[in-house]
This record gives structure tokens, sequence and C-alpha cells, in this order.
């Protein structure tokens, strides 16, 4: 862990920071390929349902999800599709 300093409203402000790197692994490309286009844009693959499991779903859910107080329902936060992409 590294301390560093910053001035803050004329005050200096001390931080602990961990900084990280991480790489990558070629065997991810064909999820990248699958979920996004050339453009570099989120879509929704026509074939979603092959990787739509009950885990799948449930670890969206917890990942990505909002239970409603104001009814017995989920609300998803997929923030980064197109509102074109998610309509299916």
């Amino acid at each position: 862990m590294l301390l560093t300093k910053k001035k803050v409203d004329g005050i200096i402000v001390t931080y602990n920071v961990i900084w990280f790197n991480s790489y990558t692994n070629s065997t991810f490309n064909k999820y990248r390929e699958t979920w996004y286009n050339s453009a570099g844009e989120k879509i929704i693959p026509s074939n979603v349902e092959d990787y739509l499991t009950p885990l799948s779903l449930l670890i969206l859910l917890y990942d990505d999800g909002t239970a409603l107080a104001t009814s017995k329902g989920f609300r998803l936060a997929l923030n980064n599709f197109s509102r074109f992409r998610i309509i299916l």
C-alpha cells in the first residue's frame, strides 16, 4: 500500500492507494466478439438464450439488479446497452 498526498480545497490530504495491473487472455476474445460489435458497443447477441441459465440470471440480478419496493419485481441496470439493443 502506498501513501499519496493531494491538495483538496487548500488542505493537503493523505490517501492510502493500491495500484495493480492485470493481464488479458485470448481465451476471453470469443466473448468480446459475441457481446460487442466492431464499433465497441455492447450488443445482445441473437443467441442470447444460449447464455441464459438459472445461474447466469441469478448472477445478472445480483450484479445489475434492484428489487423494487413499490412492486414485487426487479429492475435490471442495462445502462451500457443502447435502447435499440435492449428491445428484443
